[in-house]
């Protein structure tokens, strides 16, 4: 298991990367690099990585792509956040009033309570990313 220090490395290298508007798309364990996991880690293989795009719904976010473990389930099933109810106007102005997708049950109270502040339609109640990192 890796240490703080480690944790930490990655934190700061994912936090960057982001701040690059990068998109790793194939992060996982495999992808973080040392020589003897004594000194500095490096997050590599940016092969699959992409700049963020302005349009959130373009043809690219239609491709699944990353290591098959590490993809969420919901991403593999093509399962909605919101089965029932229709993906028109109706659910943009319920969001904004407040829905959100279920927590499953047995999520940690540590982690429902951070993704709920994620979820917060306050943006200065939203946690930073160095936030979630000190929590985490």
């Amino acid at each position: 298991m890796l240490g703080h220090r480690w944790q930490f490395q990655i934190d700061n290298g994912t936090q960057n990367i982001h701040e690059l508007d990068i998109v790793h798309q194939d992060f996982h364990p495999g992808n973080i690099l040392s020589s003897d996991f004594k000194s500095d880690l490096a997050i590599s293989d940016f092969g699959l990585s992409k700049l963020i795009v302005a349009d959130p719904n373009g043809p690219e976010k239609k491709n699944i792509v990353g290591v098959l473990p590490y993809i969420a389930p919901e991403v593999l099933s093509g399962f909605p956040p919101y089965p029932d109810i229709p993906h028109y106007e109706d659910l943009a102005i319920k969001i904004c009033n407040g829905l959100r997708p279920k927590i499953p049950f047995h999520t940690p109270k540590l982690i429902t309570r951070m993704v709920m502040r994620c979820w917060d339609a306050r943006v200065t109640h939203q946690p930073t990313f160095k936030e979630l990192r000190k929590e985490l």
